[in-house]
C-alpha cells in the first residue's frame, strides 16, 4: 500500500491466500485492481472507497465473506464491479445506484439474501446486471427499465417474486433477458416484443401463467417451458419449489422427515382441500403456501 504511483494490480489465477489488505485502499492512483481466482478470505475493506482513481474492481472466484462496502458508491470512476463466486451476504447497497459510470455489475454466485435496489435505474451507461443465482427476493423494480443502455439482464436462479415488469419493454438495446427458475407470476407482458434488439428471453420455472403472446413471435430463442410429462420428474426439497405448467400451479409434497425429498403435486382445489389428500405434514405445509389464490398475480 505504500506505492503511491502504482495504476494496475493484476494477480489473478494464482494460489494466493489470506485476506484482501487493507492498505490497497490507500493507493490513490490505482485504477485497476484484479485479484480473481485465487483464495483471498475475509471480507472487501470499507477502505476500497477511498480508490478515488479506480475503474475496475474485480475480485471473483475467491471465498470471500462480508456484506459489500457501501462506500464503493463514493467511486464516481467506477465503471466495472466483479464480485461473482464468492460467500458475500447482506444487501446489495443502494449506494450503487450513484456510480454514473458504471458499465457492468456482476455478482452472481453469492448468499446476498437482499432485494434489488431500486436506485439502479439511475445509471444510464450500465449495459450488463448479473445477479443470478445469488439469493435475491422480492420484486423486479420497474425502476431497471429506465436503463435505456441495458444489454443483458441476468436474473435467473433466485427467489423473485410478483410480476416481469412491462416497463422493461422501454429498453430497446436489450439483447438477452433470463429470469427463469424464481417465483415470477403473471401474464408475459407484451412490451417485451417492443424491444428490437432482443435475442434471448428465459422465463422457465417460474409461476408464468397464460399464452405467449404473438408479439414475441419474432424473437430468436424465445421461453422455455416444462411439459406435464418433465413435472412427474421434477424433484422438489423442502425449499418447496416446483415450476408452473401451463399456467396450473405446483406445490412440493415433502415430508420434513424423510430425506429423499419429494414429488411436485398440482393444486386442486382451495386451500382446505389440502387438509384432505393424505399429505405428510411437511406436504401440507407447502400446500397452503403455494396453492393459496390471494397469492397469485395476474
Amino acid at each position: 500500500g505504500q506505492i503511491q504511483s502504482l495504476r494496475s494490480l493484476s494477480l489473478e489465477d494464482n494460489f494466493l491466500s489470506g485476506p484482501v489488505p487493507s492498505e490497497l485502499g490507500k493507493l490513490q492512483n490505482l485504477r485497476s485492481i484484479s485479484l480473481g481466482n485465487n483464495e483471498l478470505s475475509g471480507t472487501i475493506s470499507t477502505e476500497f472507497g477511498q480508490l478515488q482513481s479506480i475503474y475496475q474492481i474485480s475480485l471473483r472466484d475467491n471465498p470471500l465473506s462480508g456484506t459489500i462496502p457501501s462506500e464503493l458508491g463514493t467511486l464516481q470512476l467506477l465503471d466495472t464491479i466483479i464480485l461473482h463466486d464468492n460467500n458475500l451476504s447482506g444487501s446489495i447497497p443502494t449506494e450503487l445506484g450513484n456510480l454514473q459510470n458504471l458499465r457492468e455489475i456482476t455478482l452472481h454466485g453469492n448468499n446476498l439474501n437482499s432485494s434489488i435496489p431500486t436506485e439502479l435505474g439511475k445509471l444510464q451507461n450500465l449495459e450488463k446486471i448479473d445477479f443470478f443465482d445469488s439469493n435475491l427476493f422480492g420484486p423486479i423494480p420497474s425502476e431497471l427499465g429506465q436503463i435505456q443502455s441495458l444489454r443483458s439482464l441476468s436474473l435467473e436462479d433466485n427467489f423473485l417474486s410478483g410480476p416481469v415488469p412491462s416497463e422493461l419493454g422501454k429498453l430497446q438495446n436489450l439483447e438477452g433477458i433470463s429470469l427463469n427458475n424464481n417465483q415470477l407470476c403473471g401474464i408475459i407482458p407484451t412490451e417485451l416484443g417492443q424491444i428490437p434488439s432482443l435475442i434471448v428471453l428465459q422465463l422457465q420455472g417460474n409461476f408464468i401463467t397464460g399464452t405467449l403472446p404473438t408479439e414475441l413471435d419474432d424473437i430468436p430463442v424465445v421461453v422455455f417451458t416444462l411439459s406435464t410429462s418433465d413435472i412427474a420428474d421434477f424433484f422438489c426439497s423442502n425449499d418447496n419449489f416446483c415450476p408452473s405448467v401451463d399456467g396450473k400451479r405446483y406445490f412440493c409434497n415433502f415430508d420434513d422427515g424423510v430425506d429423499v425429498g419429494g414429488s411436485c403435486e398440482e393444486c386442486v382445489g382451495s386451500t382446505e382441500d389440502c387438509l384432505f389428500q393424505g399429505l405428510p405434514p411437511g406436504g401440507i405445509n407447502n400446500c397452503f403456501e403455494v396453492c393459496d389464490p390471494t397469492k397469485f398475480c395476474f
